[in-house]
């Protein structure tokens, strides 16, 4: 038994010798037989027929790079086998020759499982696959620019909107002119009037300019807030800016119908001729009463005559223009108050705007109630 153990002893050692010496002498004169050998004794011990097959693809990779002129650099840390100095299609073209050995290499007697080396053609993909790639990193989507938001400074004063087009007025609350619905405005201080609240604004134009000079607006055609513009949640703001613009074209449309329908007017030529007769004739009978009043003599006693014969003229224009006015409010009666109070008098604009109101309408009234 002792002299059988020291037999196995001397050839294992002559054996690993063998291994330990000759190994690189046969890596450097015969590399293909070296990964042959390499491949059984690694594969074997470690990584098995997946380790042959890696061998096998960097002797490849060697050979490759020799018939190239180029060198073949090793980066086993990193697992990346990168051949360097040559471009890929002279690699490939002067390579491709050396693929009818690709089954010496890859036989160390585990052939079914075992992957064959890659043709000389495939070098770049060896690397590609063996090269670490991170997941592509979710793009950061940015919020959109506010196309609601002002170009210069907010007032910083509670906003609110202008509901449909409304009158607005100095500070003497002489009219000016007529705000649009659905204009933003900034309450800067309010007071209370016999016909109502006043409140003193600056407003947002059209080009997303605030103008700081105040105007007045009565409070009963607003809605107010109590956050300056600027600090409104977007996504409620727009839909009431939408809905207060849309009441206003809507209103706009509608006074475009009535004049429109109010010159069509049959009756419209006479009730304006005696209309204008009837007011000038009154202007005069009024002057000739003030001048009365001052003058003296003979001119006053001119003047009482002028005044005898228009008191008995004014009946004939009175009625004249009564019963001009009577068939032009008849005929605007019919075709345009009647048709307008059972809602057929609407253009096709009107009629749009009324159906997308009406979709925004439950919820608006779910911000601003019986809005």
């Amino acid at each position: 038994m002792i002299k059988y153990a020291i037999h196995v002893f001397v050839a294992t050692a002559i054996l690993s010798a063998v291994v330990w010496f000759g190994l690189p002498l046969l890596k450097a004169s015969q590399p293909e037989h070296y990964a042959k050998i390499a491949g059984f004794f690694i594969g074997g011990v470690e990584r098995g027929a997946v380790a042959n097959g890696i061998a096998a693809a960097m002797t490849r990779l060697a050979e490759t790079a020799k018939s190239a002129g180029t060198e073949f650099v090793d980066t086993a840390e990193r697992g990346i086998a990168k051949v360097s100095g040559a471009s890929a299609g002279d690699s490939d073209s002067e390579a491709s020759s050396d693929s009818g050995d690709a089954s010496d290499l890859s036989d160390n007697g585990e052939g079914a499982e075992t992957a064959g080396p890659p043709k000389s053609d495939d070098v770049p993909d060896v690397a590609a696959t063996n090269t670490t790639v991170e997941a592509p990193q979710a793009d950061v989507v940015a919020e959109p620019p506010d196309p609601g938001a002002a170009l210069n400074a907010d007032p910083g004063y509670a906003w609110g909107i202008v509901v449909t087009n409304s009158f607005f007025y100095d500070a003497q609350m002489n009219r000016v002119g007529i705000m649009a619905g659905g204009t933003v405005v900034a309450r800067k201080s309010s007071r209370l009037l016999p016909d109502g609240n006043v409140a003193e604004c600056c407003y947002l134009k059209e080009d997303r300019l605030w103008v700081y000079e105040p105007v007045h607006l009565y409070e009963a055609d607003l809605v107010l807030f109590e956050t300056p513009y600027e600090q409104a949640d977007r996504a409620p703001r727009d839909l009431l800016l939408e809905y207060c613009r849309l009441f206003g074209r809507y209103e706009a449309a509608k006074a475009k119908l009535y004049k429109d329908m109010t010159m069509r007017n049959p009756h419209l030529a006479e009730h304006q001729e005696t209309a204008n007769a009837y007011r000038a004739f009154s202007l005069r009978a009024k002057a000739i009463h003030e001048e009365h009043q001052t003058a003296t003599g003979a001119r006053r006693s001119e003047l009482e005559d002028q005044l005898r014969k228009m008191k008995a003229e004014e009946g004939d224009y009175k009625r004249r223009n009564e019963a001009a006015k009577t068939q032009y409010d008849a005929w605007k009666q019919q075709n345009v108050l009647d048709l307008a109070a059972s809602g057929r008098l609407k253009t096709a604009e009107m009629q749009s705007i009324e159906n997308r109101m009406k979709a925004l309408r439950p919820d608006v009234q779910a911000i601003v109630p019986g809005l």
